[in-house]
């Protein structure tokens, strides 16, 4: 099984992993978050990556990875990759 999005709106998207795990990424005017959620996705329980928008376009940029549609919906198709909540820890390790 593939990672899917469960709910997305402009600034917050809810993924469902490949591990069943389930993360939520919320973009502000400041900065992006990666939160592991419980039940069901109804809870955060804790902030994995946070990152300014600017460290993310500098990551996408290093990488390749094209953002013409903007850094948050790159960065929702770069965790629509990734199995696990471990593997998007790896991706972001620096």
């Amino acid at each position: 099984m593939t990672a899917q999005i469960v709910l997305k709106k402009e600034n917050y998207c809810q993924i469902k992993l490949a591990s069943k795990e389930r993360i939520l990424i919320s973009s502000s005017n400041v900065d992006i978050k990666i939160f592991k959620l419980k039940l069901g996705g109804l809870f955060p329980t804790k902030t994995l990556i946070s990152m300014s928008g600017i460290k993310i376009a500098v990551y996408l940029e290093e990488h390749e990875l094209a953002f013409e549609d903007g850094i948050f919906e790159a960065l929702v198709r770069l965790c629509l990759k990734t199995n696990s909540i471990e593997d998007l820890l790896k991706m972001f390790k620096t």
